[in-house]
Parts: structure tokens; C-alpha cells; sequence
């Protein structure tokens, strides 16, 4: 296993309760906040993806 210095550390953020909800209600069963979070980057940056549409 390596150091704390190679490993991604988390951060907190502060969202409000409306904010939380309305991420929750955009995730996947089982999908973490970072890979939603992510995903929405992403669909950000790059567009949507035929599979998003559906």
C-alpha cells in the first residue's frame, strides 16, 4: 500500500440540504457522491452521451 502523499485525500464541502437532495436524486443506486459528482463534471465538459439521453 502506499503513502498518504500518493493516495487522493478527501475534502468536505458544504452544501445545502436542497443541494444534497437534488444530487441524491440525480444518482445511481449504489453510486458514490464523488462519481456523481464526477459524472455531472463531466456531462458538464464534454456533453451529454447517447446513454445519458435515455
Amino acid at each position: 500500500m502506499g503513502s498518504d502523499d500518493e493516495r487522493e485525500k478527501y475534502k468536505s464541502i458544504k452544501v445545502y440540504e436542497s443541494t444534497y437532495d437534488r444530487l441524491q436524486s440525480h444518482g445511481n443506486m449504489g453510486e458514490s457522491f464523488d462519481d456523481l459528482i464526477n459524472r455531472i463534471l463531466d456531462i458538464y465538459e464534454n456533453g451529454p452521451t447517447d446513454t445519458e439521453n435515455e
